[in-house]
């Protein structure tokens, strides 16, 4: 006797349904409670009390060939109002006009010091080796990591950042990203480093740190060299300092500077290409995440695609079948995640002081497309793009 499977055209538009329903609510979870602690944190900022103690601070920037940058960013560093701290550079033996910039520096500014990076440093990252360096010079308890490119929007940066701590805290997070331009690349840049940072800093936010940006973010000098991640994954370009929040990072010693006076604006990088290599080089960073953070956002943009392609074709398939109600259903759908998207997007962007304006609403439509995009690019590419020769 044969037997056919066989199930009803009203079925299987049911089963479709409930599929895109699914990652409508998935959707709806993200955005609406981890997407949206960011901007809510920011706008329910109670400020630094009035009685609490500032501790000293060494503020540490890693330079080469970066004389430029230096003179145009690092007087609103040395010129913060914050009650003692130090600004050490670490570089490579500057020569020249960048040498004569430093001079001048340090002339017009005591609390500027410089120490050196070794010439035989081969076959270790330059910046793990800088921040090893940095941290051995620091005179104080804190530090503050940051970078040449790296400007804070207030003379209260630091106060705000340092304002976050608590005798338990060893870990303080900042909100940082590139600076705004016009054209859509530049948008794009600015617009991926707002939802990156809605990602993790609202997951420190809710007690689940999993990384830090190293242009802003302070430290315990102690508990940093304790957990001897400098001297962990040699073999990656980058990626200490996520990798340190990662793995020490907790609900007790975390917290997140808050405010637009603890944002840090990053120069625009002058080739797209070194964003794209530096977007590469967080998803090899992202798999030696530990715990469900990686997960975690990868499904997130998995639903989003499947949401929005299969919304797509629902809509045009149960049109060609003359469907109304199910082309009423999908579309009803689609807006509301939609308008929910660029009201989240909007609001954060309001919350920082980004001045994104329309900009945020077709953002996302284009986000997955470009993260399927950059895995691609990550696959391709070689392990020497990213990881550090080896003796």
């Amino acid at each position: 006797m044969e037997h056919i499977l066989f199930i009803e055209p009203s079925t299987l538009w049911y089963i479709f349904g409930g599929v895109v329903f699914f990652c409508f609510l998935v959707q709806c979870y993200y955005w609406l409670i981890p997407y949206r602690k960011l901007s809510a944190a920011f706008r329910k900022n109670p400020g630094v009390a009035a009685d609490h103690s500032f501790p000293p601070v060494s503020v540490l920037l890693i330079t080469k060939d970066a004389g430029q940058l230096l003179a145009q960013n690092l007087p609103s560093i040395l010129e913060q109002d914050y009650p003692d701290f130090e600004v050490i550079i670490v570089d490579e033996h500057m020569k020249g006009e960048d040498e004569d910039t430093i001079k001048l520096l340090q002339a017009k500014y005591p609390n500027l010091y410089r120490t050196f990076l070794p010439d035989s440093a081969r076959y270790i990252s330059r910046r793990r080796l800088g921040v090893s360096v940095g941290l051995k010079a620091a005179k104080y308890e804190w530090v503050v990591l940051t970078d040449p490119s790296c400007k804070p929007n207030s003379r209260m940066w630091l106060r705000n950042l340092m304002g976050r701590i608590t005798p338990e805290t060893d870990i303080v997070l900042g909100y940082s990203n590139y600076e705004k331009r016009a054209g859509f690349w530049a948008t794009r840049i600015v617009l991926d480093g707002m939802f990156h940072a809605m990602r993790s800093l609202g997951a420190a936010l809710r007690g689940n740190p999993y990384m830090g940006m190293a242009t802003n973010m302070a430290v315990r000098k102690e508990y940093y060299l304790a957990s001897r991640i400098l001297s962990m994954y040699v073999h990656l370009k980058r990626g200490e300092d996520d990798l340190f929040v990662n793995a020490f990072g907790n609900k007790k010693n975390t917290q997140v500077a808050l405010g637009k006076e603890s944002v840090v604006s990053v120069q625009y990088p002058p080739y797209k290409r070194l964003w794209l290599m530096d977007k590469i080089n967080y998803l090899v960073t992202g798999a030696l995440y530990k715990g469900w953070a990686s997960w975690c956002n990868a499904w997130e943009t998995l639903t989003a695609f499947c949401f929005k392609v299969f919304s797509i074709i629902g809509i045009v398939y149960a049109g060609m079948q003359e469907q109304w109600y199910w082309v009423g259903g999908f579309a009803l759908l689609f807006l509301v995640r939609y308008l929910l998207v660029g009201w989240v997007l909007s609001s954060t962007a309001k919350a920082v002081g980004e001045k994104l304006s329309v900009s945020v609403w077709w953002y996302d439509f284009l986000r997955t497309l470009w993260a399927v995009q950059l895995k691609l690019a990550y696959w391709f590419r070689t392990k020497s793009d990213y990881y550090k020769k080896t003796l």
